[in-house]
């Protein structure tokens, strides 16, 4: 038997089985619960895919890693690499609902009950496109290529886009994290032109060969 979370609240929590699968644990709807998880997930899509900018290439139909990659190597200029520590967990539940609200101010009383008392749980399928709702304007602001919480900048100068961008995930916060990829790689895929340093922002630099 799976332990079942139920977490105290004003209010009401649907209690979501927790399980851990390849050493991350997360939170699944129950079969009781999962029609109405269902009717969530297709509306959250219907209000929130449109919204999307061309850079986010993760929770997304017809999107996957080798969309973002292909996307990054059609742009030309350096290359910053980050991704969003703890993302669904560091989601700030209020402003997610005064967004959710203004596309539709009933959706939220039936989304509510699934999420924790902070953050997004990883249990039902309408999470993932609530998160790219928590980021949309970010992504359309700064024009990165960003799967789920790994993120990309490609710019003349993107240490200078990088320094703005934290300021503003951090107003939201959310925190930059640094992440070790292998020389020419992004999501574990090779990555053509470039060469990843150091720099003292604790990201990953790409400098694309210009001859």
């Amino acid at each position: 038997m799976w332990p079942v979370v139920h977490e105290p609240s004003h209010a009401p929590r649907y209690p979501l089985v927790r399980r851990t699968i390849k050493h991350r644990e997360i939170h699944v709807v129950p079969r009781n619960l999962e029609k109405r998880a269902r009717a969530i997930t297709r509306r959250v899509n219907e209000l929130v895919l449109p919204l999307l900018a061309d850079g986010v290439h993760g929770y997304r139909p017809q999107h996957s890693i080798h969309t973002a990659i292909d996307h990054i190597e059609r742009l030309s200029g350096a290359r910053i690499a980050f991704d969003l520590k703890s993302f669904f967990a560091s989601i700030d539940k209020q402003r997610l609902k005064r967004q959710v609200d203004r596309l539709d101010p009933t959706l939220w009383r039936e989304v509510d009950p699934f999420l924790g008392r902070q953050g997004l749980r990883t249990g039902p399928n309408f999470s993932p496109m609530l998160s790219n709702l928590y980021l949309h304007e970010l992504d359309h602001r700064f024009g990165w290529v960003r799967y789920c919480d790994n993120i990309m900048i490609v710019a003349d100068e993107p240490e200078r886009v990088f320094a703005r961008a934290r300021r503003h995930l951090a107003d939201i916060g959310l925190e930059c994290h640094e992440v070790t990829f292998d020389p020419e790689t992004f999501l574990g895929q090779r990555l053509k032109g470039g060469a990843w340093s150091r720099i003292d922002v604790g990201v990953g630099v790409s400098h694309p060969d210009t001859e």
